[in-house]
């Protein structure tokens, strides 16, 4: 039944991120695996106990010594069961540490623009009613025009692959004074077209030179703007400012395009991955039928998105505006990843420490149980109750660092298998291992108090008569 709960509400949470996201249920194959790990385990270590019971001597059990030898036994076989379940826990709760940090990094990092007070709504154009590119270009024009005089909006602009968006626009490039790349390769950026006033909406800062203008029209000469990381791969410590690409392979006749301006890097895939070569462009001078308008307000998206909506029906009503959405949700929606990650390695690693904690205290209190009378002799030949805690937290101790310790050995080797999803941290972080570690110390170390305190409490004489 839990399962079940819990994957209708992973799916529910999901449904802005997944696709299809409500239609995830609980598989039948998964489900009977699950059921059948289930069973053999039961059975398992339900067989090791009747195998010993079965093998019962009756002349041992007579003899002191030989139930002393079984318990011993018993209380070994449990010592390194609760070991394992310490270091199984302490394993999981590093990796959930590790994608913890990741989470916290991603949050605090600078993705080149800021989303705040920005709204987004695709804009994909049908060819049947905007087929010629004079038609793509006035659209587009008069949509970010009108869309900049809406009350509140300080600025209204268009791209066609929106950063964190999961749409990208990628192309050869050609730089002049550059030679020919070897055969089967070839020089190459993400390229963005965009409106004049793009920047601005996105809050992505001009470096050097100028942003695009209404002149920089389909009848004007060629412009572009290039992102920092890609004039300095090509011109390091010169300026881009006045140098010529070509939006095109070495061998084509495409036309030369003057490079104008020098932006921000922007992390366009995903907050954790570098940010790539960009080439932005004009619209007006190479325009398209699929992009995106960006709107940024004064007083927040709330305070506009019924005004942009209305503008969008009036200029086409047959465009969509269901799917208009705070640019703040895109960056979060980015982050969905690292979330289930995180939220699915954090749960199992809690369920690793209350079946820790709780191995511990059955251990504890099984040894606690049989030492009452060791217990009694020693509080009537003179131990204090600070004597009989000692021994207990004594074994306690022991039983933890052995399971903290088979846990660091693990979680050192295998915390390299997260190395692909961690961000700013590296998989063996020691800040991450002690905080854990520590933490999981505390947590088992906590579990023996109840035996600790039912050790203090063994009445010496009760403790012999029941010898």
């Amino acid at each position: 039944m839990l399962a079940l709960w819990l994957t209708d509400l992973l799916a529910r949470t999901a449904a802005d991120s997944i696709p299809r996201a409500l239609e995830i249920g609980v598989d039948v194959r998964a489900l009977a695996f699950a059921l059948g790990v289930s069973a053999v385990c039961g059975l398992l270590f339900g067989l090791a106990p009747a195998w010993q019971a079965a093998r019962f001597n009756v002349g041992s059990a007579l003899k002191q010594e030989g139930r002393g030898g079984s318990a011993a036994g018993r209380k070994r076989a449990l010592a390194v069961f609760a070991a394992a379940e310490i270091a199984l826990a302490l394993i999981l709760l590093v990796g959930a540490g590790l994608l913890l940090a990741t989470f916290r990094n991603l949050r605090h990092v600078d993705a080149g623009f800021d989303p705040s007070n920005v709204v987004s709504s695709p804009a994909y154009l049908p060819e049947w009613k905007y087929a010629t590119t004079d038609q793509q270009r006035a659209f587009f024009a008069r949509a970010v025009s009108d869309l900049a005089n809406v009350p509140g909006v300080t600025a209204a602009a268009a791209v066609n692959a929106l950063p964190l968006s999961g749409n990208n626009s990628s192309g050869s490039i050609t730089l002049e004074g550059f030679p020919a790349p070897p055969p089967n390769q070839r020089e190459s950026a993400d390229r963005r077209a965009i409106t004049p006033a793009y920047f601005s909406a996105m809050g992505i800062h001009l470096l050097e030179g100028r942003a695009f203008t209404d002149a920089d029209n389909e009848r004007a000469p060629g412009v572009v703007i290039v992102s920092r990381s890609l004039a300095e791969h090509y011109w390091p410590g010169t300026s881009p400012i006045g140098k010529r690409l070509k939006l095109a392979r070495y061998a084509s006749q495409a036309p030369w395009i003057t490079i104008v301006g020098v932006v921000a890097d922007v992390r366009h895939g995903t907050l954790a991955r570098a940010s790539r070569q960009v080439v932005y462009y004009p619209h007006a001078q190479i325009p398209g039928s699929g992009m995106e308008l960006v709107v940024r307000s004064a007083g927040g998206p709330a305070a506009i998105t019924n005004a942009v909506r209305e503008t969008i029906r009036r200029l086409d009503p047959d465009l969509p505006v269901d799917s208009m959405r705070p640019l703040d949700d895109i960056v979060q929606t980015s982050l969905f990843n690292q979330k289930l990650e995180l939220g699915l390695l954090g749960t199992f690693a809690l369920l690793a420490v209350a079946l820790a904690a709780g191995g511990i205290y059955g251990v504890m209190s099984y040894a606690v149980a049989q030492r009452v009378q060791e217990f009694g002799i020693r509080l009537a030949l003179g131990a204090t109750g600070a004597d009989i805690v000692r021994l207990v937290a004594g074994y306690a101790l022991r039983l933890t660092g052995t399971g903290i310790g088979l846990g660091m050995a693990g979680a050192w080797l295998g915390s390299s298998v997260l190395s692909d999803l961690l961000y700013g941290i590296t998989p063996t972080d020691p800040i991450v291992f002690a905080s854990t570690t520590a933490l999981l110390a505390a947590i088992a170390l906590s579990a023996c108090v109840i035996p600790a305190r039912r050790a203090l409490g063994v009445d010496p004489i009760t403790a012999l008569r029941s010898k």
